[in-house]
């Protein structure tokens, strides 16, 4: 409803670049307070965001496919993220943690992909309707 009212490109990338900018002081605050209370709000914090600009995302990647291979262009796209990168971040932030020392390296390694997302999306055509 937003990205139909907005446009595509403004309500994906908005929240994804609060996405750039947020895990660093959301972890610094885990870090720092360790309790139960700052890790849900700050996991909530960041599900909002994602929540917000993930639909706008799914829509305008979508709509730049042709009809003809939009499912099954999708479901690649998404099966080989989420085997790539989905099944190695544990790894990843693990062997990161353990090499630096730093708390802050799962922070650093989501806003990295976050910018990296928020690249991808520049290239994007608005593919959202007219607005009147």
């Amino acid at each position: 409803m937003l990205s139909d009212r907005f446009g595509r490109k403004r309500v994906m990338m908005i929240p994804w670049a609060l996405m750039c900018v947020a895990p660093i002081p959301v972890f610094l605050a885990i870090s720092h307070w360790r309790s139960a209370a700052t890790l849900y709000g700050g996991a909530a914090l960041l599900q909002v965001l994602l929540s917000i600009g993930a639909p706008a995302v799914l829509i305008a990647v979508t709509e730049s496919l042709p009809r003809s291979v939009r499912a099954g262009a999708v479901a690649l796209a998404y099966a080989l993220a989420m085997s790539v990168f989905g099944g190695s971040t544990q790894f990843v932030i693990r062997w990161l943690l353990q090499t630096t020392g730093d708390p802050l390296c799962p922070a650093y390694y989501l806003t990295g992909f976050a910018l990296v997302g928020l690249a991808a999306m520049t290239a994007l055509p608005e593919s959202a309707p007219a607005r009147r």
